[in-house]
């Protein structure tokens, strides 16, 4: 059993992300929303995907939140990143500086464990430790799925779900976890909206998640 995974019976989601990791994940959110509204608005798009997909996944109360609170914060090296320097340019460096940044924040520790392995691949092929298959935490392997099915959408737009699902179907059993994609394929994403306040959708979305 994982860092990540808890037995059901003892799974005491609070400790993982306690109240104040909660705000600090709104509030960097909250950030975004002042000084670039896209940033913000796709890490709500992803935190949205990410409660629906790990409550079909039956993941627990902790995975659950660990998942919210990290699909929000998957692209948060951005703010010390050169906005010229492509996505693919980032990796594989900039999975450990979200997770070095997001450590650094009181009540997130657990989140920026998650963090460090967004880049990892199904087939061992990714980075920074080389994990592969069911030894990447799930949360994660749905965080990787997420952010790869939202792409980069400009604020208040929706991503094209078809051909997003089409580029993860692709990439499934290789780079992508299987059943992820699977049940990702199985969500009615159509019925998503745009979120109006990002960084209250955000913190919503952790709250239901407590058991």
């Amino acid at each position: 059993m994982s860092e990540y995974t808890r037995d059901p019976q003892t799974d005491r989601a609070t400790d993982a992300l306690p109240e104040a990791g909660r705000g600090a994940v709104a509030a960097l959110i909250r950030v975004a929303e002042l000084y670039d509204p896209s940033v913000a608005h796709r890490a709500a798009l992803r935190a949205i995907v990410a409660s629906r997909l790990s409550e079909k996944l039956a993941a627990t109360p902790t995975e659950r939140l660990l998942t919210i609170a990290a699909s929000a914060l998957a692209d948060a090296d951005l703010a010390v990143s050169r906005p010229d320097v492509p996505e693919a340019a980032r990796a594989p460096e900039r999975s450990v500086l979200c997770a070095t940044l997001v450590e650094r924040v009181p009540g997130l520790d657990r989140v920026s464990a998650v963090l460090r392995s967004q880049d990892e691949r199904w087939d061992g092929s990714g980075a920074p430790d080389g994990l592969g298959g069911s030894e990447i935490p799930l949360a994660s392997r749905i965080v990787t799925a997420v952010e790869e099915l939202v792409g980069n959408p400009a604020a208040g737009l929706l991503p094209s779900w078809g051909p997003s699902l089409a580029r993860l179907e692709a990439r499934s059993g290789s780079e992508l976890d299987p059943d992820i994609v699977h049940a990702l394929a199985a969500l009615d994403l159509e019925s998503i909206d745009a979120p109006l306040t990002p960084s209250a959708a955000v913190l919503d979305l952790l709250e239901q998640a407590l058991p």
